[in-house]
């Protein structure tokens, strides 16, 4: 055995005639999975993180449109001024004890990302927003329903805003059809057709 040791051919044809070819390619296999193992790593911590990143825009993004609400949606309605949850609530605590929203439905609507009060058409009127960095069906869908659930809830007029830096491909005119006010960048960006 300590000549098979000294002799680096006759351990390598030693090797080649006892192992099969599978065992001697599997170091080859098993560097190959690691380094994809990594990679893979990798690919998710980068998208965990810009998931966070996203999160932390939209949030920024939300407290923007809150502090400016009188100046971003004065072209939707006039005299506006924002609703926080603690005049909110009470009104929709008024409107499940009369029946007509639901606990859920009121859990609902508390999760819009502004609501505004003002006027629009001589009467008095709310938009519900929900705001995204990049403005896509999802926000729309959302919307459409938190708006009319608090019309139902207030009897008002309800207008439904998307808000963000950019909108989807797409998605702008299956707003502007559902008749979604959008927001880019603060400015209203095309009116939606009156219904």
């Amino acid at each position: 055995m300590a000549t098979v040791n000294r002799r680096a051919e006759w351990r390598a044809e030693l090797r080649r005639l006892l192992l099969t070819d599978e065992l001697l390619t599997l170091p080859e296999v098993v560097r190959g999975l690691a380094d994809q193992v990594a990679g893979l790593g990798l690919v998710a911590a980068h998208r965990r993180t810009d998931e966070r990143l996203g999160r932390l825009e939209g949030r920024d993004l939300e407290r923007w449109y809150r502090e400016r609400a009188s100046s971003v949606f004065h072209r939707i309605l006039a005299r506006a001024r924002l609703v926080d949850h603690s005049e909110l609530a009470p009104l929709l605590d008024a409107a499940v004890e009369a029946g007509t929203i639901t606990e859920e439905e009121r859990a609902e609507i508390l999760l819009a990302d502004v609501v505004i009060r003002g006027r629009r058409e001589q009467r008095e009127a709310y938009a519900v927003a929900e705001v995204s960095v990049v403005v896509d069906a999802e926000p729309v869908r959302r919307v459409l329903t938190r708006a009319r659930l608090l019309e139902r809830a207030t009897g008002r007029l309800v207008v439904p805003v998307v808000a963000g830096e950019r909108v989807a491909a797409g998605v702008a005119e299956e707003a502007r059809a559902a008749g979604v006010w959008r927001l880019l960048d603060g400015r209203a960006e095309m009116e939606p057709p009156s219904a």
